[in-house]
């Protein structure tokens, strides 16, 4: 299975994280931070290994990236539609007998994402599908993992501050609209079922050479699988990511000021835009 990058553009916070990152690319000492090329969204098909389930995404049609970039700037809604083209996100699960049947679809649901997501996996029987990040943005926001069960049902979405913890997010690479966490990803077997596995990515931020690190999560109910102390961490930090905790904290709390090239509020999408 190929992992190309591609976007996010469910917030209206994504085009201001743009323009800050590309700042910081220029000023912040040691960061590392490179251009970023997106070739405009298209159809793609994830198959488990015996190619009996595929999960197919057909994105939303927009014009082109410049023209979605454009409007995301200009706070327009539903950014670089293209008015022929379907105006929102499509996931279908297919299931065939064999390799000398057609697929028929087990379900078809409009997926989180607001144009695609980049990359996806299936569970070998089917029951879970698991996509990954956000056309023309990786890393950001409260969709960079999104896990379906039964029936297309939405178990469970993520921001990366819910499964990783803060030194762990600060040890990813970075670009101008991205940060650079997906390893690999796959669903292994386990006494209670399917159990999804990430290796994320711990080299590139600050000259860090680190191996990858495995995560694993529950899918029936997005559970991760951390120690307890991992996970008392993990709430600390989503409470603070919550919407309204940049008005809570005070002006010269967190984000400004601070050479963390602005990651972790980046990351939470705490802004005063």
């Amino acid at each position: 299975m190929t992992y190309s990058p591609l976007w996010s553009s469910r917030f209206r916070w994504v085009a201001d994280r743009f323009a800050v990152l590309a700042a910081l690319s220029l000023t912040a000492p040691g960061a590392i931070a490179r251009a970023d090329q997106w070739l405009p969204p298209g159809e793609a098909e994830y198959l488990t290994a015996d190619k009996r389930f595929r999960f197919r995404v057909i994105p939303r049609g927009i014009a082109s990236p410049l023209a979605y970039f454009e409007d995301k700037v200009a706070g327009r809604s539903a950014a670089g539609q293209e008015p022929s083209s379907s105006q929102q996100c499509n996931g279908v699960l297919e299931f065939r007998q064999s390799k000398w049947r057609a697929y028929h679809p087990v379900w078809r649901r409009a997926l989180v994402n607001d144009v695609s997501p980049v990359s996806a996996v299936v569970s070998d029987d089917g029951t879970y599908v698991a996509t990954f990040d956000n056309w023309h943005s990786t890393g950001y926001g409260p969709t960079t993992l999104t896990i379906y069960g039964a029936n297309g049902s939405t178990v469970r979405s993520f921001g990366l501050y819910e499964f990783l913890l803060r030194n762990e997010i600060e040890r990813l690479s970075r670009s101008v609209s991205s940060i650079h966490w997906f390893n690999e990803a796959r669903f292994e077997p386990s006494g209670t079922g399917p159990v999804l596995v990430l290796g994320v990515r711990q080299n590139g931020a600050r000259g860090s050479d680190d191996p990858p690190i495995t995560i694993r999560i529950d899918p029936r109910n997005g559970h991760p699988l951390r120690s307890a102390s991992d996970l008392e961490t993990i709430t600390e930090q989503t409470e603070q990511c919550r919407p309204d905790a940049w008005q809570m904290a005070p002006v010269d709390k967190g984000c400004e000021g601070k050479l963390v090239y602005s990651i972790w509020c980046n990351l939470c999408g705490n802004s005063r835009h």
